[in-house]
């Protein structure tokens, strides 16, 4: 069996951009037969990789590119989608002490995607949505790649939560208020059921209309 590449679906870093992680593993003949190892490509004979983040309704992604030599990462450049570049690599390779795979299982850890990678103000959340990140390895003979969609949600429940807190009672108005944020939060609920479920499409709907009704329609007295 040929290497099965694997990656948790990226998880929000208190809403600043994600944290990925490389769940392929090591090879097993029994639990694991896709995992890095003899038969299957090594890690250590890894010398490429790319992370491709598409942000919410965008058609060209951010590139992460990763030079690799025996697990050490040479080099890790963004390429944005209007083809200019930033350098990573300290950041990655110093500051968060990486190698490849981006595993505890292989004695690295997690890598922190910034806001500021993709395209967000630093301290500030990422755009609320489905993104499709692809993750690709080569050995520079042969490529393995695998596809996860991270739903971002942070401003959808930042503002719910402002909403239900500013409800007042003892006025005319407040009914409609309350049946307003409810309802946003009903499509924020059904927007993170939806991705679990795999229904990206769906999931995309209603975290825009979770925003759309909570900024527009949460009106309180």
């Amino acid at each position: 069996m040929a290497l099965e590449l694997l990656a948790t679906s990226p998880t929000q870093t208190g809403c600043f951009g994600f944290t990925f992680t490389d769940t392929t593993g090591v090879y097993n003949v029994t639990t694991n037969p896709g995992g890095y190892g003899a038969p299957n490509v090594e890690s250590n004979d890894i010398n490429g990789a790319t992370i491709s983040i598409y942000t919410p309704g965008s058609t060209v992604p951010y590139i992460i590119t990763f030079v690799i030599t025996t697990g050490n990462i040479d080099s890790a450049i963004i390429t944005n989608p209007d083809g200019t570049t930033n350098d990573v690599t300290t950041d990655v390779v110093t500051t968060q002490g990486l190698s490849f795979p981006f595993s505890t299982a292989f004695g690295s850890d997690s890598l922190l995607i910034d806001e500021t990678w993709i395209d967000g103000t630093e301290n500030e959340s990422i755009t609320d949505g489905v993104y499709t990140v692809v993750y690709e390895v080569t050995d520079g003979t042969n490529s393995y790649n695998t596809t996860t969609y991270p739903l971002s949600t942070c401003n959808a429940c930042c503002c719910i939560t402002k909403a239900y807190a500013n409800l007042k009672s003892g006025c005319g108005c407040n009914d409609n208020g309350l049946k307003s944020v409810q309802m946003a939060d009903a499509f924020l609920n059904a927007a993170v059921s939806a991705a679990d479920l795999g229904m990206f499409e769906a999931a995309q709907t209603n975290i825009e209309k979770a925003l759309e009704i909570c900024t527009n329609n949460c009106k309180t007295c």
